[in-house]
């Protein structure tokens, strides 16, 4: 699955994209308003449920990667875990690199839940 726009895409998180995946959840900066960082192991075991295959009836994240399409940096990534499957309420959560905040990415990105699950 890739979803793009102008300047970005979005793409399901994948085994690539570990690092980015470290950094995002192993940060205090990008973490201080979420939770605490997690640590090196609290991460992997976050990033092998990020991975695993998804559906609408799944109660883990469905996870994307938040790249700009002229250079291929990957960004970030934004998630959508369904909260409440008979309601069709979903969460919307996203984390970015430091030297992309403020620039509008995450809020383009959050623009995709409409496109991943008919929640109306």
């Amino acid at each position: 699955m890739q979803i793009s726009g102008s300047k970005t895409k979005l793409r399901l998180l994948d085994r690539s994209d570990w690092e980015l995946f470290k950094l995002l959840n192993t940060c205090p900066q990008i973490m201080e308003h979420v939770y605490e960082p997690f640590s090196i192991e609290e991460t992997e075991e976050r990033f092998k449920c990020r991975i695993q295959p998804w559906n609408d009836k799944s109660d883990q994240w469905l996870s994307l990667t938040i790249e700009e399409i002229d250079s291929g940096e990957k960004l970030g990534s934004i998630g959508l875990k369904i909260t409440d499957h008979k309601a069709k309420i979903a969460e919307v959560g996203y984390l970015l690199k430091t030297e992309a905040h403020g620039k509008g990415f995450a809020t383009k990105a959050k623009g995709v839940r409409s496109c991943l699950l008919p929640l109306k």
